[in-house]
């Protein structure tokens, strides 16, 4: 009984432990600025929030800045460093901008936007949605034809600036209070992690929806191979073979196939001209050709879906 009650007691203070340093990762990521830029050497913000959690050094997000390291430092009892300057310097924000002349449509940009804040389509223009932009930078390096700058947020008309952003950078805040400047700070970082939390909830469902599609198409190509596999047969002269049993059992028609109804003898499909029917050799039925060609066009049809089938597949799969 004590041994179980080790065991519990154990089991408990496992799941308090974990759940107190999920909370400490949340509190950690909610005061980074949620640009997703990735200068602090992980895969975004949540993954350094873990880090920083773990005993990592605090001070290598350089979108923060000064104020992000002293809060993180407030909140874990850290002392406060300087910014790491193998992780960047701090500097005034940055947007970035799309010389439209230039763009070829590529996407690239595109998917490399942790927030969706660029619209366009394959081989169309492309444009930056400045309101929603971080200034991450991740767009600049896959652009191949290198139209992408990143344009300090004084640069840009204060007319595209969303008010929490208006209000915050620096340029815009004179004379404003430091409660003021955290409290729109942190509507701003939200707003964004919003997005980014959106974008990574929309492509697990486009490729879920990918993988249904591909097994849908597997599906119905295997279900067509098998239909029309050829069965292996015995054998038979020709005079011993039945109606019935050559052509209908080695490849079953469709429901609406007429074309071979009943099998032939070698001398009805050698001979010029019908041969007269006798107990040995039945008269081969007339072939009516508007069924005939209906089935052919429908034959047609479906090697063309089939293909179409295997065609989108194959370039979902790349």
């Amino acid at each position: 009984m004590a041994e179980s009650a080790d065991i519990v007691t154990g089991a408990a203070t496992i799941t308090s432990t974990a759940t107190s340093n999920l909370a400490l990762v949340e509190l950690i990521n909610d005061l980074l600025p949620q640009t997703q830029c990735g200068q602090c050497g992980h895969q975004g913000c949540r993954p350094y929030a873990e880090a920083v959690a773990a005993g990592e050094a605090l001070n290598r997000c350089p979108p923060g800045g000064a104020i992000t390291i002293r809060e993180l430092a407030v909140l874990l009892g850290r002392e406060v460093l300087p910014l790491d300057p193998e992780h960047g310097v701090e500097r005034e924000r940055r947007i970035a901008s799309i010389r439209e002349a230039e763009c070829i449509g590529c996407t690239k940009c595109i998917q490399a936007c942790p927030v969706d804040a660029i619209l366009g389509a394959p081989k169309l223009m492309h444009t930056v949605i400045v309101s929603e932009c971080t200034g991450c930078d991740l767009c600049v390096e896959p652009c191949p034809v290198d139209c992408i700058d990143m344009l300090p947020v004084s640069s840009v008309p204060a007319a595209l600036l969303p008010m929490p952003l208006l209000l915050l950078d620096s340029v815009f805040t004179a004379g404003a209070g430091p409660d003021h400047e955290t409290r729109v700070r942190r509507q701003r970082s939200g707003h964004w992690r919003s997005r980014y939390e959106f974008r990574e909830q929309r492509l697990v469902n486009v490729r879920a929806a990918q993988q249904a599609r591909r097994q849908e198409v597997r599906n119905t190509t295997a279900a067509a191979t098998g239909q029309l596999t050829p069965k292996v047969l015995e054998w038979l002269p020709p005079l011993e073979r039945s109606a019935e049993s050559v052509v209908d059992a080695a490849f079953p028609p469709p429901v609406s196939s007429t074309i071979v109804a009943k099998a032939v003898s070698c001398a009805d499909l050698y001979s010029e001209g019908p041969v007269a029917a006798d107990a040995m050799h039945p008269a081969a039925p007339l072939l009516d050709p508007e069924k005939a060609r209906a089935d052919i066009r429908a034959a047609v049809l479906r090697a063309k879906a089939r293909k179409d089938a295997l065609r989108r597949a194959d370039e979902e799969g790349r």
